[in-house]
């Protein structure tokens, strides 16, 4: 069967289309992203800004022609924070219709589940947590006790930015606070047994493995690729000190996530910190797989 699974989350829109044969991703046709900000100013103001709508139609355009060249026999489509925090979700959903997609907005625990099928049909094996850095929440889901559990936090790279950062380069005492910040969501929040491997999926882990190994994006490359404590803080501290005109420079970080990969950084290395482990596993698999693997 061919599926064609689309993610709207806060930051970025994701499209999938892949065969799908007993229970396994067999083929993938087209594997897309597109920077949208769907969330720009959805923290303060609860509703969709519309330069944000008129990105998720540019979006919509171009994934609809896309789609058509491959006749899926799905089509699935799921929004995530963003569309769960606003007021005006209506005219999103309308913007969706207007080219053939039918969104549903899943929760928080529906999007870890769906990012740890995606997780899993990449063959890593349990124990494990997933952490999937969205802009506008994050999600942690693994196995305790033989049951799956997770939880949906309101910590994403776009949010904290909009919350805390109002200059760039980032002072050191801003950090200090979206970490506090983000710790005190860990502490009261995560329910995992420390010392569990920590696999990583979403724009954040793969821009910063894209920025240590000095590359574009690239699959073969990427796949499995470790990222330590220690670059990670690295990588933070250096895009910190920089202007984000400075930052749009740097090989492996797309522009459009210049403004928001301190916050994403900071995510990343708190949980890692929260957790006790020294090293997380980047995945290229996420909400999407997961989406497709159930159509």
């Amino acid at each position: 069967m061919r599926v064609a699974a689309l993610d709207l989350g806060s930051n970025t829109f994701l499209l999938l289309i892949a065969e799908i044969e007993e229970g396994q991703i067999t083929k993938v046709y087209a594997d897309e992203i597109e920077m949208v900000r769907l969330a720009q100013g959805v923290h303060q103001f609860r509703r969709f800004h519309p330069e944000a709508l008129r990105r998720a139609e540019n979006c919509f355009r171009n994934y609809a022609e896309k789609i058509k060249l491959y006749h899926p026999d799905k089509v699935l489509v799921v929004a995530t924070s963003a569309a769960r925090d606003v007021e005006n979700k209506e005219e999103f959903f309308s913007l969706a219709k207007n080219y053939g997609f039918n969104v549903s907005v899943i929760s928080g625990k529906e999007e870890a589940e769906l990012t740890y099928l995606g997780a899993l049909s990449e063959g890593h094996q349990p124990p494990f947590v997933v952490i999937d850095i969205g802009g506008g929440s994050t999600e942690l889901v693994g196995e305790r006790g033989g049951e799956l559990k997770s939880c949906s936090l309101d910590i994403g790279s776009v949010r904290l930015t909009e919350m805390f950062i109002k200059k760039h380069p980032v002072e050191e005492r801003i950090q200090n606070q979206i970490k506090n910040y983000i710790l005190d969501f860990f502490k009261k929040e995560t329910i995992f047994d420390k010392k569990t491997s920590v696999i990583s999926v979403a724009g954040t882990p793969v821009t910063l493995a894209c920025i240590e190994k000095q590359i574009e994006y690239s699959p073969e490359e990427l796949t499995n690729y470790k990222l330590t404590f220690s670059s990670i803080q690295k990588i933070r501290k250096k895009l910190a000190g920089m202007g984000i005109e400075e930052r749009k420079k740097i090989k492996g970080l797309n522009p459009g996530r210049a403004d928001v990969i301190v916050s994403g950084a900071l995510i990343l290395e708190s949980f890692l910190e929260y957790m006790g482990v020294s090293e997380t596993v980047v995945s290229l698999r996420g909400v999407r797989h997961g989406l497709a693997l159930k159509a």
